[in-house]
């Protein structure tokens, strides 16, 4: 799972991090790791609101998670007591548990519950282009189109504040992994270059198709520490189809700023992955963390 995690309203807290966070493995997770150590205070869910309650109900609990109320290898509550505690169905817990499961917050123990196994999972997506190293470091190949590209006065985020002025390059592409012999879509990206930083950011991404290329290759730049926001978040309608989902899927929402040793932003980007297929970036493991 990704650096910062969203309140039960789908505000997202933020946190700057280390691209070289390291992971921690092999949790063990036992019976005697019982959640009832633990109380869970949730908080009502907004029958009103835009977001689903299964994303309302996983956001609460990683906010439970981050906060330090479990233990790595402690046993969550049952689909029962979290429906009673949520005053919801149990299908709509198990999507929740599902969410969670998908994104590797949690691994269930058949006969015996679900587990958290820890929020200091290996990252692959604060990376710093880690995403397309790694996959295709694993044979993945990976294929993009390009939806939109030009110039504007600044980069479009829904939670992050971007403090530099000036003009910026961005592009926006959607990126497919090959598998099995056909294109599967894995997320709208969006990479954002300060032109009063990166004024040749335009010609050299066309050529190389990497931010890397540009910032580190190119320039020389080196990625000291990022901004990042992350969310689950219900798919946005303009994006359903490029993503192949259906209406009301959740999809993990991630904002971040990358900036130099000493604060000056280098570059933005957001990703929009879909949430099946998290559990597959996450395994693999990221040439840019530092172990």
């Amino acid at each position: 799972m990704i650096g910062s995690t969203t309140s039960a309203s789908g505000d997202a807290k933020t946190a700057r991090l280390d691209p070289g966070v390291g992971s921690r493995r092999g949790i063990a997770v036992t019976a005697e790791q019982d959640a009832s150590e633990t109380r869970l205070r949730p908080v009502a869910v907004l029958r009103d609101q835009p977001v689903l309650l299964y994303v309302q109900i996983r956001n609460q609990l990683v906010d439970a998670f981050m906060a330090g109320d479990f233990q790595p290898g402690q046993r969550i509550p049952s689909e029962p007591e979290l429906a009673r505690s949520f005053r919801v169905g149990r299908p709509t817990v198990r999507q929740a548990v599902g969410l969670l499961r998908q994104e590797g917050w949690v691994v269930t123990q058949r006969g015996l519950g679900t587990y958290f196994v820890g929020k200091a999972q290996e990252i692959s997506l604060l990376g710093f282009d880690g995403l397309t190293q790694a996959l295709r470091a694993r044979g993945v190949v990976v294929q993009d189109r390009v939806l939109t590209s030009g110039v504007v006065d600044s980069p479009e985020l829904d939670v992050l504040v971007v403090d530099s002025p000036g003009q910026w390059w961005i592009v926006r592409r959607v990126r497919n992994l090959l598998r099995n012999d056909r294109l599967e879509p894995l997320c709208v990206e969006m990479d954002c270059f300060p032109l009063e930083v990166c004024p040749d950011a335009q010609r050299i991404f066309e050529r190389t198709n990497s931010a890397t290329a540009v910032l580190q290759e190119t320039y020389g730049f080196q990625i000291a520490m990022c901004d990042v926001a992350t969310r689950a978040i219900t798919v946005p309608e303009e994006w359903r189809d490029l993503l192949a989902l259906h209406e009301g899927a959740a999809v993990l929402s991630m904002e971040r700023i990358n900036r130099a040793p000493d604060g000056l932003v280098l570059h933005v980007g957001s990703f929009m992955i879909r949430t099946d297929l998290v559990p597959l970036v996450e395994r693999i493991p990221n040439p840019a963390v530092r172990r």
